[in-house]
């Protein structure tokens, strides 16, 4: 082929060349690559920026119990732009009229990746309002559900539309998309209370749904989850113990939500291989049972102590590793490690027979059931003044 002399003929020829050539899984693994890198250095530009102008950790709403560091928490910017720009630029290739299975899948899907650009941005410039200055819990939830909802109603992106037949059913099933997007978003902002937590949990989910959606040929889901997945483990380069940049609720918000949104579209029911459709409930909650597991715990503590379940505290799974003398490095792999079980055992559901899949379930049961022992003496530690080493 003739080497192009413009700039137009050379995008014409790459994309000409991506057509003949590069299979789908591969320009996954290559845009993840790309998030992953355009992560790394995004975030060392904007630790550079906050350092130099000062926009460090700051305290969070009143009663919440924090330990300052002198560290920039504005790298959400650079999350959001890492996914962001990979997908800007894919449906820059997909308009140009591109054959490529996966241009055609965005085409298909433009105008649901536009609606979740917003949303995200919406709870990103309002998440990084609140690192500035701590917003009320309510403000925050109302705006959650809003975006859920928003999502929910222009995309028609619903849990257990099984239930369509029934009467109220598509309802019901609205309610509980909104239901599982908010709490998601909050279980995974949640897990921003630890260095590296956050973005490694994020990752592994991630990487695990994109395996299901490749699987299933959900080819779009793929590329967004591939750009999430390679977003967070290029911040998790500058996050991870000690971090030098936190996140902030610019990133998390911006994390939880769409991985919340992505688990109802990716599709988990296969009929030509004898999945149970059971699969579509239990391999989500599967997949985020560590997340659940802390979002659950720590608002059941809360409670129990009169207070406000959204105002923040030390009293996360990851602080009560620490109870028992872990690192945070090592407290990191212990979370990180449990969500690869659990995620393993999402996958293999999707791989058993039916009447073989409850034994992946009862896997993730057994996770949870050691981690509650586990967690049991370290409450019963606190309540006598234990130091927990």
């Amino acid at each position: 082929m003739e080497h192009p002399g413009n700039f137009r003929g050379v995008f014409v020829w790459v994309c000409g060349y991506i057509d003949a050539v590069i299979r789908t899984e591969f320009l996954v693994l290559l845009l993840a690559l790309l998030a992953f890198g355009l992560g790394v250095v995004l975030t060392a530009l904007i630790r550079w920026v906050g350092s130099s102008r000062e926009l460090l950790d700051s305290p969070g709403s009143p009663g919440h119990e924090k330990q300052l560091r002198g560290v920039p928490n504005i790298g959400g910017i650079a999350i959001f732009g890492a996914i962001i720009l990979p997908l800007a630029g894919l449906l820059v290739w997909a308009s140009a009229g591109s054959v490529h299975p996966v241009a055609q899948a965005l085409r298909i899907d433009r105008d649901t990746i536009a609606v979740l650009i917003v949303c995200m941005f919406a709870l990103h410039t309002m998440g990084l309002m609140d690192d500035r200055k701590p917003l009320p819990a309510i403000v925050k939830l109302a705006a959650m559900v809003f975006v859920a909802t928003a999502v929910v109603g222009l995309l028609d992106i619903r849990l257990l539309t099984v239930l369509d037949a029934q009467p109220g059913g598509v309802l019901l099933s609205m309610l509980l998309s909104i239901v599982w997007i908010v709490a998601i978003t909050n279980a995974i902002n949640f897990l921003d209370n630890m260095d590296g937590v956050c973005a490694g949990v994020t990752a592994v989910i991630a990487a695990v749904l994109v395996t299901v959606s490749l699987r299933a040929g959900d080819v779009a889901d793929a590329i967004v989850l591939g750009c999430l997945a390679g977003a967070a483990l290029g911040f998790l380069v500058w996050n991870r113990p000690r971090a030098s940049i936190f996140m902030g609720d610019g990133g998390s918000l911006v994390l939880g939500f769409l991985l919340g949104v992505m688990a109802i579209r990716v599709t988990y029911f296969d009929s030509e291989i004898q999945t149970s459709p059971w699969t579509a409930v239990f391999v989500p909650l599967a997949l985020f049972a560590v997340p659940i597991y802390d979002l659950c715990s720590v608002v059941v503590i809360r409670l129990s102590q009169g207070r406000n379940p959204f105002v923040g505290d030390q009293q996360h799974f990851t602080h009560r590793m620490k109870q028992r003398g872990l690192s945070d490095r090592r407290t990191l792999f212990v979370v990180l490690g449990c969500c690869i079980i659990t995620g393993l055992s999402g996958l293999l559901m999707l791989s058993l027979p039916p009447q073989l899949a409850p034994i992946a379930a009862l896997q993730v049961l057994l996770t949870l059931l050691v981690l509650g022992v586990y967690e049991r003496g370290v409450l019963k530690i606190r309540a006598v003044g234990g130091s927990g080493r």
